[in-house]
């Protein structure tokens, strides 16, 4: 008889990923929660069909950012953190084989972390987050071994990573609790165990995303560095919150190509995000001479469909008890607080977030230093949608409507900055407009790779914004030209801010650490390092005004050197008036989206 050795082998296994849910399990809306998805109760009957029309074998696998993401996170994190988590056991239910994590998982603290995923039954994969306080790690691979044709079984190393930042994002949860390698030298690193334990086959669960090489972002974005190892086969992506293959990513020749599924020529896929699809990826296996190989490949994705019902049941008890906590009323405001224009004038949902932490600020910190807060808006539409913007009517504000304007759990802290630091800092957040001109054609007002919520305002202050100027930095935060300068006039108490001028800025863990490219700010010296949750502390100065918020002056406003006109694409602004530029409407779109025409610089 011919050994199995001796002969060529073919077979076929079925990988199906999901990624970046953030917490997104039923259809039910939460306040700060992306809209418009079935959530992971959707995505339940999709893998189910996945599994069934498969003609072999399947692997389920999850590639992070679960924990975190809406008000529902929030509460099981900080009142039920000792029962198992529900997506968790609604992973569980369906029978993951393997699942990573991302950095959002972590946002709650390694201690919570350990206890939620304490009751998961599938294994968590890790290779380049290292625990240094004794606590509870994870495994840097697992070995998969699956039977994808009669006689012939196949043996997958799963290994997974997260992106380094996370030690920034994350500081006053990691710091010297845990240390983050970067994400390629990891998996080069574990890439000899994993065979030497007996893989076939090496698939990468990849919390990172997509970017060309050289990329300010590459080391955050590592997917392509990654799937350049020679030993991986597979590489399974997420964290970018985008669809690959597809359109999201460009095209780079042979090593990112959109249209195959492929990066450096291996098969991989990214699978959206908030429980848009699953993405399914058909390996073609070959056996010949006793080795594996992955001959062919092909990707597709599935949306979501009836919801399950283990996984509406497993939510059930967790979103009523969140929404009983959202309607408790905390105060009012006069004013809507409104993001759908926030990029026209300075947002009063933004300016409520700045005032309450520069409020906090005031009472922990016992300094003559001036105390000034940056904020931004955090719900923009964008990839969300344009029913993402934070919409709250005047009248009673509950704890639900300071979720929609805090929707992450970011933790407040305190840094000193120089008045250069502080223009810097605006500066970078000028970015947010694309650069623009009162000849030629019109252009759209923002540049679509800055979101919203890197946008930051800073309190105590007032300047104008010159979107006619050359930028100073580039997205990934990167000086472009010194000498640029779109903030002008920056004056505190009707004077200008001084170089040498000192303050302390009460800011997030998140920006503090460098997030949205603020490259500066991790090296400004830390005053305090925690503060409290933003969410907490936007609720207790609501609660401490009973009869109503006091809502401080606008900081910033468009002032081009001469009148420009622009494109705006938004949501359905509540009311449209005050400090707002003068918008002609262009239309709406069938999924809701408002076309605007602004013109800049003229009342």
């Amino acid at each position: 008889m011919e050994a199995e050795n001796d002969r060529t082998v073919k077979a076929r296994l079925r990988l199906i990923a999901t990624t970046d849910l953030h917490m997104s399990m039923t259809a039910e809306p939460l306040p700060g929660a992306a809209n418009g998805t079935a959530g992971l109760a959707g995505l339940a009957t999709a893998i189910e069909a996945a599994r069934c029309e498969a003609s072999t074998a399947s692997l389920l696998f999850d590639v992070g950012d679960t924990l975190q993401g809406n008000a529902m996170a929030d509460y099981i994190a900080q009142l039920c953190s000792d029962q198992p988590h529900p997506i968790y056991s609604a992973f569980n239910a369906l029978g993951y084989d393997a699942v990573t994590f991302g950095n959002h998982d972590v946002d709650f603290g390694l201690d919570i972390f350990d206890g939620f995923r304490g009751a998961l039954s599938a294994p968590m994969v890790n290779a380049n987050m290292t625990r240094r306080d004794g606590g509870p790690g994870w495994r840097a691979f697992e070995i998969i071994e699956k039977e994808i044709a009669p006689g012939s079984t196949v043996r997958i190393g799963v290994t997974g990573v997260l992106p380094p930042r996370v030690m920034r994002w994350n500081r006053h949860h990691l710091h010297d609790r845990a240390e983050v390698a970067p994400c390629a030298d990891a998996v080069e690193a574990v890439l000899p165990q994993i065979r030497a334990a007996g893989a076939d086959l090496v698939v990468v669960l990849a919390h990172c995303g997509i970017v060309p090489p050289g990329h300010p972002d590459e080391d955050e974005q590592a997917a392509l560095a990654i799937a350049a190892l020679p030993g991986v086969d597979v590489v399974l992506c997420g964290h970018q919150h985008r669809t690959f293959p597809g359109q999201d990513i460009p095209p780079l020749g042979d090593r990112i190509d959109p249209i195959r599924g492929t990066l450096d020529e291996k098969p991989a896929i990214m699978a959206g995000w908030n429980g848009e699809k699953i993405g399914v990826l058909d390996l073609e296996l070959e056996k010949a001479n006793g080795a594996w190989r992955v001959a062919g490949h092909h990707t597709g994705f599935r949306v979501a469909g009836a919801p399950d019902r283990r996984v509406v049941d497993l939510a059930a008890p967790y979103l009523e008890a969140t929404r009983d906590r959202l309607s408790e009323p905390l105060g009012r405001t006069s004013v809507p607080l409104d993001t759908t224009l926030a990029a026209l004038a300075d947002s009063a949902a933004v300016r409520v977030m700045r005032a309450a932490f520069e409020a906090a600020g005031k009472a922990a910190l016992a300094t003559d230093t001036p105390v000034i807060a940056a904020a931004s808006p955090f719900r923009t539409g964008g990839r969300s949608g344009p029913q993402a913007f934070t919409r709250i009517r005047a009248g009673t504000l509950t704890r639900g409507d300071v979720a929609d304007l805090c929707p992450y759990p970011n933790r407040m802290v305190a840094i000193s900055a120089t008045g250069r630091d502080v223009v810097d800092w605006l500066e970078m957040a000028a970015i947010h407009f694309e650069t623009l001109s009162a000849t030629g054609p019109t252009r759209r007002l923002l540049q679509p790779d800055v979101p919203g919520y890197n946008f930051d305002s800073l309190s105590g202050l007032s300047y104008e914004i010159d979107a006619t100027q050359p930028p100073r930095f580039d997205v990934g935060g990167m000086l472009l030209d010194p000498t640029a300068r779109r903030v002008r006039n920056l004056m505190r108490d009707g004077r200008p801010v001084r170089d040498e001028e000192r303050f302390v800025v009460v800011v997030s863990s998140y920006r503090a650490g460098g997030g949205g490219n603020y490259r500066h700010l991790p090296n400004l010296p830390l005053v305090h390092d925690d503060l409290g949750l933003m969410s907490d502390i936007v609720a207790n100065w609501v609660s401490a005004q009973p009869e109503g918020i006091s809502l401080p002056l606008p900081v910033w406003r468009h002032a081009p050197s001469q009148p420009v006109e622009a494109d705006l694409r938004t949501g359905a602004p509540l009311e449209i008036g005050g400090t707002i530029p003068p918008l002609r409407p262009l239309g709406e779109t069938v999924e809701g989206w408002r076309d605007w025409r602004v013109t800049l610089g003229r009342r």
